[in-house]
């Protein structure tokens, strides 16, 4: 999706996680600025080495 498109499927709440590329083979085609809007506005957790974001939890400002 675009961007835009993901801003609204996690805005109506229909994307809840994101899971970071970790730089070892991700899909092809991934998009960047989803990527770096998800860095800005939710905090990383790692699992099992594994970066992942709750998109459900939006940082404070």
């Amino acid at each position: 999706p675009t961007l835009d498109q993901f801003k609204k499927l996690v805005s109506e709440k229909k994307i809840h996680f994101f899971i970071a590329d970790s730089g070892q083979g991700g899909a092809p085609g991934g998009n960047s600025e989803i990527t770096s809007w998800v860095k800005e506005h939710f905090t990383a957790t790692s699992i099992d080495g594994v970066t992942v974001y709750d998109l459900t939890q939006e940082k404070s400002s």
